[in-house]
């Protein structure tokens, strides 16, 4: 039974129970996750994901490996960049290359899919024109460039959209919807 008790690696200890009666005088230690035999011998148990020893070197399991100094090459933000200035530059070929009817089909595509934009390509519309004179008759306010506007007792409610008549967003048929519905109003008015 002595010859049993030095067993190398000491992962079983002596049982001091007299009872005889167990099937085995000995039993395996239990070792939790992450607990090492230098916690059982007294050593002091380094916390995870720090260097064991003071030269500085690396050797947990968060170590890198065959990275040395040398020359790591493009990080991650750099790739991403590199990418988005090809794809646009693909992008931009492909434009050029299109004849007009091609450009129209996709221009109705675009804007089918993400109707937001269309805003975006009649306000790019609007600036390739020349500024349009206003018209003397008009009864729109001194503030207002669409001439759709009507005089506002704030200075805080005396805003234009800024498009051109033609463009006017105030004329959109989702302003209607949205803005205008009485219900919507009355929810709005309510609500502040």
């Amino acid at each position: 039974m002595g010859s049993e008790n030095s067993i190398k690696g000491s992962d079983f200890t002596d049982n001091d129970t007299s009872d005889d009666s167990t099937s085995s005088e000995y039993c395996p230690v239990q070792r939790g996750r992450g607990r090492g035999k230098r916690a059982r011998r007294g050593l002091a148990a380094t916390p995870r994901g720090r260097n064991r020893s003071s030269r500085g070197g690396a050797t947990g399991r968060g170590a890198r490996r065959g990275r040395r100094g040398g020359h790591q090459g493009p990080n991650r933000q750099e790739l991403a960049l590199r990418a988005r200035e090809e794809r646009q530059t693909h992008i931009e070929e492909c434009i050029s290359n299109m004849e007009v009817e091609g450009l129209r089909t996709a221009l109705r595509l675009v804007c089918a899919k993400q109707p937001s934009f269309a805003l975006d390509i009649l306000e790019a519309m609007e600036s390739g024109d020349p500024e349009q004179p206003r018209p003397e008759s008009s009864t729109a306010p001194r503030w207002c460039i669409c001439t759709y506007c009507s005089e506002m007792p704030t200075d805080r409610e005396k805003l234009c959209c800024g498009k051109t008549k033609q463009n006017c967003i105030s004329r959109l048929p989702d302003f209607y919807t949205v803005v205008l519905d009485e219900l919507v109003l009355e929810v709005a008015m309510s609500s502040s």
